[in-house]
């Protein structure tokens, strides 16, 4: 992808770095900020519930269609009142 191509909110792919040799783990994300200098994004990895900063466009990828249309498979959620 390049940056030219990228925009905030765009649903992507988006490699773990943390793969298994020789296998790649693509996570379903959405890009929350763009960095035009570096070249960089922040993602939203939806199905994990996480989000991950300065991510290099070469991790990223177009996300297939038939993947738009699946359920996002993690639920955000915040404690309130919680005391030590």
């Amino acid at each position: 992808v390049e940056l030219e191509q990228v925009s905030m909110f765009l649903c992507v792919a988006c490699a773990d770095e943390d793969s298994i040799p020789g296998q790649v783990i693509w996570n379903r994300s959405q890009i929350i900020d763009i960095d035009s200098v570096t070249k960089t994004v922040n993602l939203f990895h939806v199905d994990l519930g996480t989000w991950e900063e300065s991510i290099p466009l070469r991790r990223v990828r177009y996300l297939a269609e038939h993947f738009h249309q699946a359920m996002v498979f993690s639920v955000t959620c915040r404690l309130a009142d919680i005391a030590p």
